[in-house]
């Protein structure tokens, strides 16, 4: 039998579950979006240090350092 008492506890755990999931799937994007950011710039840095670096030795030596 379908009570109305019924149908409101089953939208309120719907409810909480769809906010919770979402909540989840908020911080799983946060974080993966941060972690995606962050070898960004890794890379990034990695890159800029790498062309420096190849500068500078390339004027202060006569060998490569690599």
């Amino acid at each position: 039998m379908v009570t109305a008492a019924g149908v409101f506890a089953r939208g309120t755990v719907l409810v909480i579950s769809a906010v919770v999931g979402g909540a989840l799937v908020a911080a799983a994007t946060t974080v993966s979006t941060s972690v995606a950011a962050l070898v960004a710039l890794v890379v990034a840095a990695a890159t800029v240090a790498g062309v420096v670096g190849v500068g500078v030795m390339g004027t202060t030596t006569t060998t490569p350092y690599w």
